[in-house]
Formats: structure tokens, sequence, C-alpha cells
């Protein structure tokens, strides 16, 4: 594609996560180094958790979102919302999802180059496609992507926007919830670990939303900790606490992908989900730890045949301190 003045990229994230949209976040970076200048128009599902993350990213001040439960639930009306597109006149549009209703969208909103997956129908709608690898991590996953128009330079650590906050020796973050309960490390266990961090002369910070209020306060009950659980306005205040630590301590989360875009230390907490697909990368691994167990169920994990979570409660506090202590040793 020709290099023009100004470049008006559509990308269309289809059904996303916070964490998802982070973790496609090095495809946007990717973008915007290649062309000279960049416009970019983000269409995404209407979730209120979605509504700051687009805030902690670079030069995504434009934002589309339709509603699937009332304002664009029949058909017309999101057809009429795609065909609204096409006056922005986009010379990319960029498919993240492989739902046959995302290249759709792509071809409706006229742009003039429609890149993305070729899983079943999509390749009609699309104009570049590409079978991606399934079996490596999620960024290099969307990253396959941009090999169709020839981007070969590629940073895969989450794009953020930092703030220059100056990191506290330290200060301990523990991000407590996830939006999948089984991905959840038990509160006993953050409150044993919050003691042993204390003693050895370290703050601890908890963050979380309203649903971790609970979990925070058994947290709490006997530690010396600072609760700010549900106290966050948005994601920007997140990430000035996450940017101000020296490690984070967290399940598989969205929090785990801020730290790594903000260079802070991470210990992630897997269990249900494959740290290889959704986890820090190899070439992490010094600033960036993995506790799994990889249970037989490990990763193919099926919710009502669950009867105890014991993915999550075979890591031990003991463990996790260890693994606290050795790498802040490295700081």
């Amino acid at each position: 594609m020709p290099l023009k003045e100004k470049t008006k990229i559509l990308v269309i994230f289809g059904y996303p996560g916070i964490g998802d949209i982070l973790l496609a976040s090095p495809v946007l970076r990717a973008l915007y180094n290649y062309y000279n200048e960049v416009e970019f128009t983000l269409f995404v599902r209407k979730i209120s958790s979605l509504s700051s993350v687009f805030n902690i990213i670079p030069h995504c001040e434009k934002v589309v979102f339709y509603d699937k439960n009332i304002e664009h639930k029949s058909n017309l009306s999101f057809f009429r919302l795609c065909m609204s597109l096409r006056k922005e006149k986009f010379d990319l549009a960029v498919v993240l999802h492989h739902s046959p209703r995302n290249s759709i969208v792509s071809f409706l909103s006229g742009a003039k180059n429609r890149i993305g997956f070729d899983y079943g129908i999509n390749k009609i709608f699309l104009t570049k496609h590409i079978t991606p690898n399934e079996n490596q991590n999620i960024i290099y996953y969307y990253a396959d992507i941009l090999k169709t128009i020839g981007i070969k330079e590629f940073n895969p650590r989450p794009w953020i926007i930092k703030q220059n906050i100056k990191k506290v020796k330290n200060r301990i973050v523990f991000s407590i919830g996830s939006s999948w309960h089984r991905k959840e490390w038990p509160p006993e266990n953050f409150a044993f670990l919050a003691n042993m961090l204390c003693k050895a002369g370290h703050e601890i910070v908890l963050v979380g939303s309203d649903k971790d209020i609970e979990k925070a306060n058994i947290i709490a009950l006997n530690s010396a900790v600072t609760n700010m659980v549900n106290k966050t306005k948005n994601l920007l205040d997140l990430c000035k606490i996450i940017e101000s630590s020296s490690l984070l301590i967290c399940p598989d989360t969205a929090s785990l992908h801020i730290a790594r875009g903000l260079d802070t230390k991470t210990i992630s907490l897997f269990g249900p989900t494959s740290p290889i697909i959704y986890g820090p990368l190899p070439e992490e691994e010094l600033d960036h730890k993995v506790i799994y167990k990889n249970l037989p169920c490990s990763n193919r994990c099926i919710d009502k045949e669950c009867p105890d979570n014991v993915c999550m409660k075979e890591i031990t506090p003991d463990e996790v301190y260890k693994k606290a202590i050795e790498i802040l040793s490295n700081q």
C-alpha cells in the first residue's frame, strides 16, 4: 500500500475484554510506526468495562461502539452503523477477530484494503488474509495479520501511555480479581503472602473492581496493606499505581499486560488458561515470572465440571513469596 500524507485505518476488535485489546495494542504501534501519519478509528462492542481502555493506549481518540443488546440489536440498525463508516474513506481495515461478522464490517466500511484471518467465509470480504498459527502467544497471533501488508518491524510489548512515575522500591501491587472466577487465586493465599511480604519490609497495595471488595476485606483483615480496591476511578488511575510499583502479583488478568507495558515486573499465576498463549513472552522471563501447575485439565477447563478450582489452589503463598524475593533481588 503506498504511503500517504495521512493513512486512515479502521481497527475492528470484535468481542474483546480489556486484556484482549491490550494484547492487540502492539499491532496498533506497528501500524503507527509503518505509515507517515495515522488516524485510527476503533470499532468495538459496547461494554462498560471498555469505556476507558482506549485512554491508556496512544492515538486512540476515535472509537465507534456498537451496542449489540439495544441500539444495534437488529440487523438493519447494525447495517446502518457499518455503512455510516463509509464517510471516513478508510485506506485500511484491520480485522483482529476471526468472526465472519467482523470481516463483513470491514467490507461494509468501504475500506480500500481489508486484512484479517482466513477462517471460513472471511476471505470473501477481505482483500488480503492469512492463516494464523494458533499455537503461539496471542500477541504474535495478532501480529501475523501484519505480514499481509509487509510490516516486519514489531515490538511485542503492550503499547500503553507512560506517565513517567518514579517507582517505589518496596511497593508491591496485588491485582486480586479476574473476569473469570476460575482464574482467581484464593484471598486467603493473598492474605498469607501479604503477611510474609509486609514482615520483609514491603508495602502492599491491593487493586481490583467492585466485585473484589469482599476478597480485599479478607486480605486486609490481618495485614497492613493499602486497600485501593474499587477506589480507582478508571484505568488511568490503575496505571499510575502499577507504574509506581516495583512488582505486580496477579492472576491472568489485564493488569498483567498493563504492567508489562509500563516496565513493572510481574509474577503471574496461571491455572485454567495457558501462559504460552496469554502470558508474558519467553524473552521477558527475567522480569516477568509465571507460576503454572499445568494439570491435566489446565487450558481446557470445563467450568461446570470443576469441583474445587484446584489448578489455582495448588499455587502456594510460599512459592510466590520465593519468586517475589528472587525477582526483586534483580533490581
